[in-house]
């Protein structure tokens, strides 16, 4: 014979205050951080040593040109810059979902600091690169010393 029990554990009435007040706190502290603007997280500026102006286009192979003012300073084999067709592909998407024209240029930035950023003027859109690490860093760097 099989019996069931109901077996009901009981949380603490301490506990569930707690927690509601915690869960509210949270709720109106990131509504107050949406509200005023707190919650954009700026890189203090450098001095930018190097500033290109790039456009990209695919091949129909697979590689990428990369074009300033019109010429073809780069191609991207088509096995090599995943990372950087992946942060083209999102800057792209951006430019879309905020229906401005995909022609205009990239800026990519070397500061003094040595950090690295692309930039969408059009959508104003800043990836800063080194937050993805040396590899990615590398990817972009050819961008702004290849001349």
């Amino acid at each position: 014979m099989s019996h069931a029990h109901s077996h009901r554990e009981v949380i603490p009435r301490p506990v569930l205050i707690a927690a509601g007040i915690m869960i509210a706190v949270t709720i109106l502290g990131s509504a107050w951080a949406r509200w005023t603007g707190a919650t954009a997280v700026s890189t203090p500026e450098s001095e930018a040593l190097m500033v290109r102006d790039l456009g990209f286009r695919d091949l129909p192979n697979g590689g990428i040109e990369v074009l300033e003012e019109g010429e073809v300073v780069d191609v991207i084999a088509p096995e090599q810059g995943g990372f950087l067709r992946g942060v083209l592909r999102a800057l792209a998407r951006q430019r879309m979902l905020a229906e401005v024209g995909r022609d205009a240029p990239f800026r990519v930035t070397h500061w003094a600091d040595g950090r690295l950023s692309i930039e969408d003027p059009e959508t104003r859109e800043r990836i800063e690169v080194n937050a993805f690490g040396p590899d990615n860093l590398e990817a972009f760097s050819r961008l702004v010393v290849s001349r």
